[in-house]
C-alpha cells in the first residue's frame, strides 16, 4: 500500500467516525430537547396500566398482543428502563437513539471487514439511522418496538455480508435474531419467514461449504428451519380493525409501490414515484449483482442467497404494511414510523454493491447512497417539526396546568384526542398516575374545588 493511499484510509476512517459520533450527538440532542415527559397514545394503554401496578408484570400480560404485534421484549426494556430512571418517559427514546448508534457501528465495522477498510461513503450508515427522519419513533418511547425490528433487519444484513461460512455458532447468533424479531413487531413475521429459506440453502449446500458444515451447524439449521415459523405462526396476530384494505386494486399497487420508497423516508411524500422507483432499481440491481455479479465463488454462494433474501423481506415488509394499511389515507399509509422498518433495505443494497458489484456501479452506488442521504439530513429536520415541536408545546401545557391545579375533568377536556384518543381511558390513566404518585401527574387536582374551600385557602 502507497503511503499516499494509506493516509486517504487514515483521513476516511476518521471520517466516518466523526460523522457517527456527531449524529449520535445531534440527533440525541434533538431527543433531549424535544423529547416529552408525558406518554403519548399507545403508551398510555400498553406501558401506564403496568407501571401504575394496575396490571401484573406476568407472561400472560407481557404475551397480550398489542394491535396486530407481539411486543414483548420491547415492553420488558420500557418497564425496566422505568424503574431505572425514576418513571422519565423520554427513557425509550434513549434506548432507541442508543440502538441506532450501536446499529451504525457495527454497519461500520462490518463494511470494514468486507472491504478491508472504509472510504468516506461509509458515512452513509450514520447518515442513513442517525437522521431526524426517525423523528417519529425517537420523539415516543414506545416505538422502541419499530426501532429494535429495523436494527434487527441491519444485523441480519451484516450477519450474510460478514462471513462466508456459516459455522455453529454464526447460525445459532442468527437464529437468536430471526427469534427475537417477531417478539418486537409484526414486521419480524414478514422478515423472519422470507429468510427461513436461508437455513434450506445451507443444508442444500453444506458440504460445498469450505470447510463443510459441522454435524453441529446442521442440528441448528434443521432445528431453526422448523423453530422460526413455528414462531410466526404463534407471534402471529390478525388485524381485527377497521382498517380493512382498499378492494381497488390500481390503487393498492400504488400504494405499494410508494412504500418502497419509504426507504429515504417521507421525501416520498413530495417527490412520489421517482423516489420509489430509484429504491425498486437499486433492489433489483442489488439481486442482480448477487446472482451474476463479479463475486461468484461456490464459497460465497450461501451468503449472497442471504443477502439477497434480506433484499426480498424487506420489499415484502414495505409491501405488507402498504396492503394493511391501504384503507386509510395516504399520509398514514406513508407513516414516517415506517422508514427505520425499510431502511435496512438500503443497507442491504450497500453492503451488496461493495461485495458484488462491478468496480463502476459499486462507486457510484455508495457515493450516490450517501450523499444523497448527506442532502437530506436538513429536510429531515424541517419536515419532522411540524410533528415533533407541537408535542413539545402540548406537553408543556399539560404540565403547567397540573402545576396550575387544573382539575382532572379539564386536563382530559382539553388534552384528550391529542395525547390519547379515547376520554375515559385518558382520564383513567391519568387517574392512576396520580394515585401512583408518578412524576408531575401525583399534582393532578382530581376534581374542581368548592366555593368553600377556595375561600379557606
Amino acid at each position: 500500500m502507497s503511503p499516499s493511499s494509506e493516509a486517504s484510509q487514515w483521513r476516511a476512517a476518521w471520517f466516518v467516525w466523526l460523522c457517527w459520533g456527531g449524529l449520535t450527538l445531534l440527533t440525541g440532542g434533538l431527543v433531549l430537547w424535544l423529547g416529552i415527559t408525558v406518554p403519548l397514545w399507545d403508551e398510555w394503554d400498553a406501558i401506564v396500566p403496568f407501571i401504575t401496578a394496575e396490571k401484573p408484570v406476568t407472561w400472560q400480560s407481557m404475551w397480550t398482543p398489542h394491535n396486530e404485534h407481539q411486543i414483548i421484549i420491547p415492553r420488558l426494556l420500557l418497564l425496566g428502563l422505568d424503574r431505572l430512571t425514576g418513571h422519565d418517559f423520554r427513557a425509550g427514546m434513549f434506548a432507541s437513539l442508543l440502538l441506532l448508534s450501536a446499529t451504525s457501528a457495527g454497519l461500520l465495522w462490518t463494511i470494514r471487514r468486507v472491504r478491508g477498510y472504509w472510504v468516506w461513503a461509509d458515512a452513509f450508515f450514520p447518515f442513513l439511522l442517525l437522521n431526524w427522519g426517525h423523528a417519529a419513533n425517537l420523539l415516543m418511547s414506545f416505538q422502541v418496538q419499530l426501532v429494535m425490528a429495523g436494527c434487527l433487519g441491519c444485523f441480519a444484513a451484516a450477519f450474510f455480508a460478514d462471513r462466508d461460512r456459516p459455522s455453529a455458532a454464526r447460525l445459532a447468533w442468527l437464529g437468536l435474531i430471526l427469534a427475537a424479531w417477531p417478539l418486537c413487531s409484526a414486521a419480524g413475521i414478514a422478515c423472519g419467514l422470507a429468510i427461513v429459506p436461508y437455513f434450506a440453502v445451507c443444508l442444500w449446500f453444506r458440504r460445498d461449504a469450505d470447510p463443510p458444515l459441522s454435524r453441529t451447524a446442521v442440528v441448528i439449521v434443521a432445528l431453526l428451519l422448523v423453530a422460526i415459523p413455528v414462531e410466526c405462526l404463534l407471534t402471529f396476530v390478525p388485524r381485527a380493525s377497521a382498517d380493512r384494505p382498499i378492494i381497488n386494486v390500481v390503487e393498492l399497487i400504488r400504494h405499494v409501490i410508494l412504500e418502497f420508497g419509504m426507504a429515504f423516508g417521507a421525501v416520498v411524500r413530495v417527490i412520489g414515484f421517482p423516489v420509489a422507483a430509484v429504491s425498486v432499481g437499486l433492489s433489483a440491481s442489488a439481486l442482480w449483482w448477487l446472482w451474476r455479479g463479479r463475486e461468484q465463488s461456490e464459497t460465497t454462494r450461501v451468503s449472497r442467497v442471504g443477502l439477497a433474501l434480506v433484499v426480498l423481506a424487506h420489499l415484502g415488509l414495505a409491501a405488507a404494511i402498504a396492503w394493511g394499511r391501504s384503507g386509510l389515507s395516504e399520509r398514514a399509509v406513508l407513516a414516517t414510523r415506517y422508514v427505520t422498518l425499510i431502511c435496512p433495505l438500503l443497507v442491504t443494497v450497500y453492503l451488496a454493491a461493495v461485495r458484488c458489484a462491478p468496480d463502476r456501479w459499486r462507486e457510484v452506488v455508495t457515493s450516490g447512497l450517501c450523499l444523497v442521504h448527506v442532502g437530506l439530513y436538513p429536510a429531515y429536520v424541517v419536515g419532522s417539526w411540524s410533528t415533533a415541536y407541537p408535542r413539545k408545546v402540548a406537553a408543556a401545557a399539560l404540565a403547567e396546568e397540573i402545576s396550575n391545579g387544573v382539575p382532572l375533568p379539564e386536563l382530559v377536556n382539553r388534552h384528550s384526542g391529542f395525547f390519547y384518543p379515547a376520554d375515559a381511558v385518558f382520564e383513567h390513566q391519568l387517574r392512576q398516575l396520580h394515585d401512583a404518585k408518578i412524576g408531575i401527574f401525583a399534582d393532578i387536582q382530581l376534581a374542581p374545588r368548592t366555593a368553600d374551600a377556595r375561600s379557606q385557602k
